[in-house]
C-alpha cells in the first residue's frame, strides 16, 4: 500500500530520514530562519524520493476502484431495456423504465454537478479570504493558521 511505500521510503533512504527530523526539528519555523546546516540536510533529500513507486501504487488502485462504476454505468441501462420484455407483456415497459432511469440520473448528475461546483468556489474564497488574514471573534487567522491549513 501508499502507507507502506512511504515508510519504506523514508527508512531506506538517509536523506529523507535526515529531512524529516530536521523539519519536526524547526517546527512551526520559516525555512529562511533555519541555520545552513538544517537548510543543506533538508535540500539534500531534494530528488530522493522514488515518485514514480507511489504513482504507480495510485494508478493502479485508481483503475481498480473505477471497474465498478464502470460496469455499472454500461450493465444498469442494458438491463432496464431489455430485461422487462422478458418478465411483462408490456413491449414498451422496457423503454418506458430506460427513459426514466436516464432522464433521473440526467437531472442528479446536473444538480450534483451545481452543487460540487457551488461548494469548490466557496471554499476557493474562504482560502483566499483566510490567506488575506480575517478577524473572527477577536481571532486572527491568516497563512499557517488551523483554518488555513484545513483550508488548503
Amino acid at each position: 500500500s501508499m502507507i507502506e511505500e512511504v515508510r519504506r521510503q523514508f527508512k531506506d533512504i538517509p536523506e529523507l530520514r535526515a529531512a524529516l527530523d530536521v523539519m519536526n526539528k524547526n517546527g512551526e519555523t520559516e525555512y529562511t530562519d533555519w541555520n545552513d546546516e538544517d537548510k543543506a540536510t533538508f535540500d539534500a533529500a531534494d530528488g530522493k524520493a522514488e515518485y514514480e513507486k507511489c504513482v504507480e501504487i495510485s494508478t493502479t488502485a485508481s483503475i481498480r476502484e473505477m471497474v465498478l462504476p464502470g460496469l455499472l454505468a454500461v450493465i444498469v441501462p442494458v438491463l432496464f431495456g431489455f430485461v422487462p420484455g422478458f418478465v411483462s407483456d408490456d413491449p414498451t415497459l422496457g423503454a418506458q423504465m430506460l427513459g426514466g432511469l436516464l432522464a433521473g440520473v440526467t437531472s442528479a448528475g446536473v444538480l450534483m454537478a451545481l452543487f460540487q461546483s457551488n461548494a469548490g468556489g466557496a471554499w476557493d474564497n474562504a482560502k483566499k479570504m483566510i490567506e488575506e488574514g480575517v478577524t473572527i471573534d477577536g481571532v486572527e487567522y491568516g497563512k499557517g493558521s488551523e483554518a488555513h491549513k484545513a483550508g488548503v
